[in-house]
């Protein structure tokens, strides 16, 4: 019979991040699986156990210190700050649940209890050597029980990773997913629920989305609105579902990105203008909404004068009509200058102001617009 090999007293407080439950601490687990690319969730809800199974090699001892990882530099993972698993078991722990970590051949029994130095509550490891089957040396399995009824809704309800086929998925690219989720619409990555969207915005669509789509914080709770708007009208585009991203920009979809220029083609431009045409009549003229109110009253002016029918639309939508459809008679409403002439001098102007991850979309889209008119 095998023999206690250690026990490890984790000095991080029984309290911290006091505002997670259950399903914090099991996303967690569940992104550090996902994260290796070979796992599997498994549910007994007869008997109250959730497993978590991987295949990406056993988790070094060391890996219980606080902030140590080995994903910093990976943008593929959603883990990066080497605190997820080890919050986990705190929260699990605290909360009664049972909680056991079959790490390769060894075993982790995982408890609070007094720091034998400090006299306070603390995460306890016991860590038993050679206790599980040789072949099972590269998997690690987090076993949970104690797990109650609303718990099992939770992970079917936020867990879509190897659901994707029941949902009514509208676009697709590269593992990322545009779909209809029901109400309210949410954001997940890799399959894991992050936030619901906010209701009083007119999001049409739910999105899961790569990693290294989306960054996250450290609580993984919340998504930047820039990067989901972007992030969005670059996944549907990406699809090249034309007839989708049409009738988004039509139906003024939160999601679809007014502060970059949307990536579309002259396939794109056509069914945009198609669908204009149907839903505000063939002398419609576009105004952007961003303009200002004394060139909007020009505008409407100049148009109306000319028998047209003044449409105030998104920059997005502006954007992908054709020129015909947002250009008076004499003066064109279009800069002579390049776009990305532009974007590059205003990158170069606020350079200190413009945060890295803004710096790096913008330059994107001045390379797809230079790529557009070659």
């Amino acid at each position: 019979m095998s023999e206690l090999s250690s026990t490890i007293h984790l000095t991080i407080g029984t309290n911290y991040v006091s505002h997670w439950g259950f399903w914090e601490a099991l996303r967690e687990i569940l992104q550090n699986a996902i994260d290796t690319k070979d796992y599997k969730v498994r549910q007994m809800e007869s008997s109250g156990y959730v497993f978590i199974d991987s295949n990406g090699g056993k988790l070094d001892l060391s890996s219980l210190m606080l902030g140590e990882t080995t994903k910093a530099d990976q943008e593929d993972t959603i883990g990066k700050y080497g605190e997820g698993y080890k919050l986990a078991l705190i929260v699990l722990c605290r909360m009664g649940y049972e909680v056991h970590v079959k790490n390769g051949v060894d075993h982790w029994s995982v408890t609070i209890g007094e720091h034998p130095q400090l006299g306070c509550n603390c995460l306890i490891v016991d860590v038993t050597k050679d206790v599980h089957p040789e072949e099972d040396w590269e998997k690690v399995t987090f076993v949970i029980g104690r797990v109650k009824s609303e718990d099992f809704e939770a992970l079917n309800n936020k867990y879509i990773g190897d659901k994707m086929d029941i949902f009514d998925i509208k676009a697709e690219s590269g593992g990322n997913y545009c779909f209809d989720y029901g109400s309210p619409k949410g954001v997940f990555v890799s399959g894991l629920w992050i936030c619901d969207l906010d209701e009083k915005e007119n999001y049409m669509y739910s999105y899961s989305f790569k990693p290294d789509r989306i960054k996250l914080d450290r609580d993984r709770g919340s998504v930047s609105d820039f990067e989901l708007k972007w992030e969005a009208t670059r996944l549907i585009v990406d699809s090249g579902d034309c007839d989708l991203l049409s009738d988004m920009c039509i139906k003024k979809a939160a999601e679809i990105s007014n502060h970059v220029l949307p990536i579309h083609d002259k396939k794109t431009e056509d069914k945009v203008d198609d669908f204009f045409t149907a839903e505000y009549g063939s002398s419609s003229f576009a105004i952007r909404e961003d303009y200002s109110e004394q060139r909007k009253v020009e505008l409407t002016e100049r148009a109306v004068k000319q028998g047209l029918t003044p449409v105030v639309v998104n920059p997005a939508l502006h954007e992908m009509l054709p020129a015909k459809t947002k250009t008076l008679t004499g003066k064109p409403l279009t800069v002579d200058r390049k776009s990305s002439e532009i974007l590059r001098e205003y990158i170069k102007l606020n350079n200190k102001q413009l945060t890295s991850l803004g710096k790096k979309r913008l330059i994107e889209v001045c390379l797809i617009i230079e790529k557009r008119s070659q």
